[in-house]
């Protein structure tokens, strides 16, 4: 009796425990389910609310120009939808030397409004009495995007010198930007409700006179946003075209004892110029305040000097008391 009751205790509780398993499994199975269905309806929230990457982006570095594919984390978490554009200040520069250096920068003028951009200067010092001599710059302006292509393009118009390239990575100054102009259209939003609310004459100055401040802040943000997406939109190339007899200008020292002289000197040329300039502002003001404050002075001198000697002989003409006599 004794063995078959233990027998039987032992069952039940192993079917318990099996039931207490199931049980577990099935309740963690449906949290997992909760939390991975929590993730993807705030993967979907995330991507609908950041807009998508509007294509590669050309980067570029010191000494060349490098692609960034603007790839994406893999992988189902949250990040796989976030774009990894980032957005760049690009600038290049590059010396070809050509034998026709006219061609030359109509062949890079040409390649340039092809790929969407401009021409934004252009430069040419030619010496009728030595053509091989010619030297011309030509600065253009073209997408980001195809920036690298335009350099390789223009590389083939003509013998490479040097290639030089830069980058800034204005992300985070770009994102800020946008963030403070939001906020600062929804103050203004704000304050214009309360201006139409206001019903004394002295709420309706204070308020006006807060919307302008607000307004002329967002105009300012404004402004920087539509520079930041000029200078990311549009990547800048300056290109030197020399002919075979043009000599390249040396690179300009920055640092070092000569050019801390030349950039003192300078200073000091600036300083005079700007006295020089002020004294000549300032000169006809002073020549007409003297002719006029001249005559006032002249006349008020010659009156000093008419009133005092008469106080003297007044003084002298007054009669003087008597001494009075010894007595005895």
């Amino acid at each position: 009796m004794r063995g078959s009751r233990t027998a039987a205790l032992s069952i039940v509780t192993l079917t318990g425990t099996a039931m207490l398993l199931a049980g577990c499994s099935g309740g963690g199975d449906e949290s997992m389910s909760a939390v991975s269905d929590s993730a993807v309806g705030g993967t979907r929230d995330l991507s609908g609310s950041v807009p998508e990457a509007a294509g590669d982006t050309a980067l570029v570095g010191t000494g060349g120009v490098v692609k960034d594919g603007s790839s994406k984390p893999t992988g189902d978490g949250l990040l796989a939808d976030i774009p990894g554009e980032r957005d760049v200040i690009a600038t290049a520069e590059m010396t070809l030397r050509s034998q026709d250096v006219g061609a030359t920068v109509d062949a890079i003028e040409l390649i340039a409004t092809s790929a969407g951009g401009f021409v934004s200067g252009r430069d040419v010092n030619s010496n009728p009495d030595d053509p091989k001599g010619t030297r011309a710059v030509i600065v253009v302006r073209v997408p980001t995007t195809k920036l690298d292509s335009v350099i390789s393009r223009a590389q083939d118009e003509g013998d490479v010198v040097r290639i030089t390239a830069d980058e800034q990575d204005v992300t985070q100054t770009v994102v800020d930007v946008d963030s403070r102009v939001a906020s600062a259209r929804a103050s203004v939003e704000r304050i214009r409700s309360l201006l139409s609310e206001a019903t004394t004459i002295g709420e309706v100055v204070r308020i006006e006179s807060e919307l302008s401040r607000r307004e002329a802040d967002l105009e300012s943000l404004l402004a920087q946003q539509r520079s930041l997406a000029d200078q990311t939109s549009l990547a800048t190339l300056s290109v030197t075209v020399l002919a075979p007899n043009a000599v390249e200008p040396p690179p300009e020292e920055t640092t070092g004892f000569l050019p801390g002289l030349q950039r003192g000197w300078d200073a000091l040329v600036g300083v005079v110029v700007v006295a020089l300039t002020t004294i000549g502002v300032l000169l006809p003001f002073l020549v007409v305040l003297a002719l006029i404050l001249g005559p006032i002075a002249a006349a008020w001198r010659r009156r000093q000097q008419r009133t005092h000697p008469a106080n003297g002989s007044a003084a002298d003409d007054a009669p003087r008391e008597r001494e009075p006599e010894p007595v005895g």
